[in-house]
């Protein structure tokens, strides 16, 4: 398997204030690319949960591996859910938290460097944007400060919190210093298929 490599250069200083990861997740390998990019003193909350209309097959020797990991909190959906509705169990879990990074079991920390630590400190409440590398650099609201305060509001393009909605594409700033990469090539066909039929039905339903 390809793996994620981070940035070598070498932190030097302590995070500014408590960072978390929230990860949406249902069987699928490249989660474990995920993690073992992240560093390790930064919380990772897994939501896990059957999509609604995936056919993704549940494997509980993934889910076993990951409940090993110890900087991990698995937080479970019930039944058959829509996504938005999973994703919002790592919003919901993380009270008392203070920045929270939504990144995608397909996507991993290819970059990470001391600047991106400097610039985190005392940001305001709300969304702000990172690059991910596609084919090309884009550029997603991705990081939340007091990440408690938000819930997805009937889908995983929009966020609300006091009040306002605020979709994924709008940010107060970008933060520099921290770059994921998004990559599913390492998915076996019958995953990234099932996969991409789903997200075709999603998009479909408006979820």
């Amino acid at each position: 398997m390809n793996r994620g490599v981070r940035s070598k250069t070498k932190r030097t200083a302590d995070p500014p204030c408590s960072i978390s990861v929230g990860i949406c997740w249902y069987n699928d390998e490249t989660v474990f690319r995920c993690i073992e990019s992240i560093p390790k003193d930064w919380n990772i909350i897994i939501a896990y949960g059957l999509f609604r209309n995936s056919k993704l097959k549940e494997d509980l020797s993934q889910l076993e591996r990951i409940k090993l990991i110890p900087n991990v909190q698995v937080v479970y959906a019930d039944g058959e859910t829509p996504e938005y509705k999973i994703r919002d169990l790592y919003l919901r879990n993380s009270k008392g938290m203070d920045i929270l990074i939504i990144i995608d079991s397909d996507e991993y920390i290819s970059e990470l460097k001391d600047e991106f630590y400097d610039n985190i400190k005392d940001l305001g409440i709300g969304l702000y944007g990172i690059n991910v590398k596609y084919d090309i650099i884009r550029e997603w609201a991705k990081i939340i400060v007091n990440p408690f305060m938000f819930h997805y509001e009937g889908s995983h393009k929009l966020f609300k919190a006091l009040g306002q909605t605020y979709p994924i594409n709008r940010y107060i700033k970008l933060i520099n210093g921290l770059t994921l990469t998004h990559d599913d090539s390492v998915r076996n066909s019958m995953v990234k298929d099932s996969i991409e039929e789903y997200q075709k039905q999603m998009w479909v339903n408006g979820e």
